[in-house]
C-alpha cells in the first residue's frame, strides 16, 4: 500500500521513489481495468474496492479529473501518431467509466465510515464503452506496454 506520508519529500520530484511507486500502481490499476473491460462483471466490483481504499490515501473527488488529464496527456506523448482521435475518445471513456467506478467506491468508503450505508448507483455505469471504443483501448494499450 502507498501512503500520502510517502510523498512528503518533495525536493525532486522526477527522482521521487514514491511517485514512481504511485506510477507503478497506476499503470498496473490501469491494466488491470483494459484486461477486465470485457467482464464488468467482475470488473465493477474491482474498481469499487480500489476507489473505496482511497479513502485513505487523502485521495477527493477532483484528483481523478487531474490525473485524467495527466494521463491523456502522457498517452499522447507515448503514442504519438498512434494517439488517433478514436483512440482519445476510446481512452476518455474508458478512464471515465473506471474513474466514475471508483469514485462511488470512495463515497461509499466516506459514507460507510459515516456509519450511513450507500449503493453504487446505476448512473455510475453508464458510462460503459463500445466494444469498439474496448478494441481502440486495447489495441494502444498493448503498444504503451511495449514501451
Amino acid at each position: 500500500e502507498w501512503s500520502p506520508d510517502e510523498g512528503d519529500d518533495e525536493s525532486n520530484v522526477y527522482q521521487s521513489s514514491a511517485l514512481r511507486k504511485l506510477f507503478s500502481k497506476f499503470v498496473n490499476a490501469v491494466g488491470c481495468a483494459v484486461v477486465g473491460l470485457h467482464d464488468s462483471s467482475k470488473l465493477v466490483p474491482m474498481l469499487t474496492q480500489l476507489g473505496a481504499r482511497h479513502i485513505n490515501y487523502g485521495v477527493n473527488e477532483a484528483h481523478w479529473e487531474t490525473l485524467g488529464k495527466a494521463f491523456t496527456l502522457t498517452l499522447r506523448e507515448i503514442l504519438r501518431e498512434s494517439f488517433t482521435q478514436e483512440v482519445e475518445a476510446a481512452w476518455s471513456m474508458a478512464y471515465t467509466f473506471m474513474s466514475s467506478i471508483m469514485i462511488e467506491g470512495l463515497r461509499g468508503a466516506i459514507a460507510k465510515r459515516a456509519a450511513v450505508p450507500k449503493q453504487i448507483p446505476a448512473s455510475a455505469l453508464s458510462a460503459v464503452p463500445s466494444e469498439q471504443m474496448k478494441s481502440a483501448v486495447e489495441r494502444s494499450w498493448e503498444q504503451v506496454q511495449t514501451l
